[in-house]
């Protein structure tokens, strides 16, 4: 014991000038057991010094011996085989158990340490479960004592043993050793388990057929017959079954006898798209819970599925504004089709649709397709194109969508992500529309100039420009490059939603063959102003002739046909009273017959409505004498 001779002491600290007293302390002496003649030496030192005497005070005691005696203490476990019932659905037990002291000492604070086995035999493979701490048991007494253990998991038998030992740590040294042992049986009734006994088998799969088939079992590997229950099937992102899996599939299963296994075909049809090459399904049986079982950890089995390498097509472009005018027919966009998936692409097609929505569906239509060459595995294809859309624009806001992969060539790991689409803003534009179109302008051939009133509307969103309207000459009601230019006219811009009212006066050419023509005006002539339409800007007039001033060849009556009337000039000279006008077709049926007293001058009858055709036209006098006959075409 020379490690305590420079020790300091274990008193404390006394008031002034007086005695300090020492607070008790023990020494392990365990060691010295079996030793005989020891002897001891005690010493003293203070950590404190008297005042004024200059050094640290103490005492030691030299020579002294310690008279020992043999401890008297006796723990004795009084539980041998005790029998219990407990059964498989509790997962803990409660055991009363006891302990006498039969020695003539008092116990010590001491545990009583608890321990399950699968035998009968206590040996080091025991599992060391619970431990209780326990107070000193007096002579002669018995310490009862009732404590909860949690139940072997899994059970794979019915009868267990728990084994308890008083002074487990062995703190106490004892009279007997040997009876400190108690124990109990702990029978468990019968009980159904089932066990999925699939773990981790791989499955190879292809992303393009859209099912799989799985073999499963389930093994009944207790003592009792199972009962109908249900298995689920689970779709996973990773090697852990947790409560984000997707429950794909579930099957009623019939019960399994003990100690037999169920061995069945599963049909799975997996979640889409995959945006992974590996997944894992895991199956669990009992999956209600039905069944109580010994081992509620074992029902559970697992797959994992790996889908053979493939490539994936995604469109990346989603929303991007392509502004334009309508004035320009095509548009030039830059697309970009990126191979995210894990192995080359093959030769593919790329559709481009003209939507007046933002939705895709089979009322767009395909305006080009072009070809692509294979994109490698995180490859990004980048292309600008050219495209001509379809005419005439009606709002403001297109969509352009284009699709990779238009002929579904390559056999991808997801199909849903293969569009892509542009909005197309038509920006604001004029639109000058030419409001005349028929309105009559009667003339007099001795008189070379006619008066024409006109208007153009703009009903675009946007304010025109300076322009030109030009006024063209036709002998027919046809616009085209065989008629006359006559007249242009400097316009000022016309703003959004006005309209321009203007009259020209023009000269028209000469000589006048015929009864009628045709006036075409044509708003921004030079195509100056760009408008949302270029193909109203034309309107018309009937310019038409009084026909005093049309001489009939024959000197005496003049009839002609224009524009759906009749004209007959009678002149001065002749009597038109009595007058009967007759229309016939090439067959002689009447088609218009009109008693009638003509006028010097103009008489314009209305011809009923015919088909097209060659039609005989004669007046009779009031005699009965034909006068006059014509044929005339409609």
């Amino acid at each position: 014991m020379s490690n305590l001779n420079n020790e300091p002491g274990w008193a404390k600290q006394p008031p002034a000038y007086a005695v300090s007293r020492l607070d008790s302390t023990a020494f392990d002496l365990s060691f010295l057991r079996g030793k005989k003649d020891v002897v001891f030496r005690f010493k003293y030192k203070s950590n404190l010094e008297v005042w004024g005497g200059g050094t640290v005070q103490g005492l030691r005691l030299d020579n002294f011996r310690i008279d020992g005696f043999e401890s008297d203490i006796d723990y004795v476990a009084n539980d041998s085989m005790v029998l219990v019932n407990s059964t498989a659905s509790q997962p803990t037990i409660n055991i009363s158990y006891s302990i006498t002291n039969h020695g003539f000492e008092n116990g010590r604070p001491t545990s009583t340490k608890f321990y399950w086995s699968t035998d009968s035999i206590f040996d080091a493979g025991d599992t060391l479960i619970h431990s209780v701490t326990e107070n000193p048991i007096l002579t002669g007494a018995t310490l009862n004592g009732t404590t909860t253990i949690n139940c072997p998991a899994p059970l794979n038998q019915t009868d267990y043993y728990l084994f308890y030992f008083a002074d487990g740590d062995s703190a106490i040294t004892e009279t007997n050793e040997l009876n400190n042992a108690g124990s109990f049986q702990i029978s468990f009734q019968p009980f159904t388990n089932y066990f999925a006994n699939v773990q981790w088998m791989l499955i190879n799969a292809q992303s393009t057929q859209a099912a799989f088939n799985i073999n499963y079992s389930i093994i009944n590997n207790g003592l009792v017959d199972g009962t109908p229950t249900i298995t689920n099937f689970y779709w996973s992102t990773d090697s852990i079954l947790d409560a984000g899996d997707q429950n794909i599939y579930s099957i009623n299963q019939f019960p399994v006898l003990s100690g037999d296994t169920l061995s069945a075909l599963a049909s799975i049809t997996y979640p889409t798209p995959l945006i992974q090459p590996k997944y894992y399904i895991f199956y669990k049986t009992d999956a209600g819970n039905s069944i109580q079982e010994s081992d509620e950890n074992d029902n559970v089995g697992s797959y994992i599925i790996e889908f053979q390498l493939q490539p994936n097509y995604y469109a990346d472009y989603a929303g991007d504004t392509v502004r334009t005018f309508v004035t320009q027919p095509d548009l030039s966009v830059e697309y970009s089709i990126i191979n995210n998936g894990e192995a080359p692409g093959v030769n593919s097609a790329t559709a481009f649709y003209w939507s007046t929505n933002n939705v895709l569906d089979a009322g767009d239509q395909v305006i080009r397709i072009f070809n692509e060459s294979p994109i490698l595995p995180g490859d990004t294809l980048r292309t600008t194109v050219s495209l001509t859309y379809p005419t005439p624009v009606t709002q403001g806001v297109y969509y352009l969508f284009y699709k990779a992969d238009y002929y579904n060539d390559l056999p991808e790991v997801n199909e849903n992500d293969n569009a892509g689409f542009f909005i197309i803003q038509f920006q604001p534009q004029p639109n000058y529309y030419a409001s005349v179109a028929g309105d009559t302008i009667r003339a007099v051939s001795t008189q070379s100039v006619i008066s024409a009133p006109y208007s153009i509307v703009n009903n675009g969103a946007a304010e025109g420009s300076n322009s030109i309207t030009a006024f063209y000459w036709s002998a027919d009601n046809v616009f085209d490059n065989g008629d006359q230019l006559i007249y242009s006219a400097n316009e000022a811009p016309v703003p959004s939603g006005d309209t321009l009212f203007s009259t020209v006066n023009l000269i028209y050419p000469t000589p006048v063959n015929q009864p009628g023509y045709f006036l075409f005006y044509k708003a921004d002539n030079g195509d100056v102003v760009a408008e949302s339409n270029e193909m109203d800007n034309t309107g018309v007039f009937e310019v038409i002739f009084s026909p005093s001033t049309v001489p009939d060849s024959s000197g005496f009556i003049n009839m002609y046909v224009f524009s759906g009337r009749l004209y007959v000039v009678i002149p001065p000279s002749i009597n038109g009273a009595g007058h009967v006008l007759k229309m016939l077709d090439i067959t002689g049926n009447v088609i218009f017959s009109v008693n009638t007293n003509l006028g010097p001058g103009a008489n314009t009858f209305l011809l009923p409505p015919v088909s097209g055709g060659v039609y005989v036209v004669t007046l009779y006098n009031s005699n009965g004498v034909l006068v006059k006959s014509i044929l005339v075409r409609i």
